[in-house]
């Protein structure tokens, strides 16, 4: 079946369940896109079975997204925007640790470890979206996918090189 440009568009705007159908295709195969990007040993097939459990989020600028010392119920994302990681001291004082923006994921320490969150991260300039992924989700799927497992693993020892590198400089 092929239809032109006016014609689909005419169908489109003419009938609200082909313009919901579309809506929630492109915002499905969007998530996937996220999904892939972040983690690419997932492979669309794992990053679709994944999808009924992905919220996607929205932060206006300067907005704590998680905060050091709360629990871990989530692992996140960022599809659009950006995010600073900061690390707060006894003292109140802000240790900058990085900022992330699309593809990269943050949040998978605590829900790893079991620990409380090791860092707060912000909303930066602008508003930020992201995937939100929660706990039980998180965990069943880096138990049941070793491609995502190994996607965090080696994103977290490049973080960890990086900042010792940091540290020696």
């Amino acid at each position: 079946l092929v239809l032109d440009r006016e014609t689909f568009l005419h169908v489109v705007a003419e009938s609200d369940l082909m313009a919901g159908e579309l809506a929630r295709l492109v915002h499905r195969r969007f998530l996937v896109n996220a999904l892939l990007q972040a983690l690419p040993g997932l492979r669309e097939s794992g990053a679709t079975r994944l999808l009924p459990e992905v919220d996607l989020a929205r932060f206006p600028a300067g907005t704590t997204i998680v905060r050091q010392g709360e629990t871990a119920e989530a692992f996140y994302i960022v599809v659009r925007g950006r995010v600073n990681v900061v690390r707060e001291t006894a003292d109140g004082g802000r240790v900058p640790l990085a900022q992330l923006s699309g593809g990269e994921f943050f949040g998978e320490i605590g829900l790893l470890h079991g620990v409380p969150r090791t860092a707060t991260v912000e909303a930066a300039d602008g508003e930020v979206e992201l995937a939100v992924v929660k706990r039980a989700a998180f965990q069943r799927l880096v138990r049941t996918t070793p491609g995502a497992l190994s996607d965090v693993v080696t994103t977290v020892c490049q973080r960890i090189a990086a900042s010792l590198e940091e540290m020696a400089s």
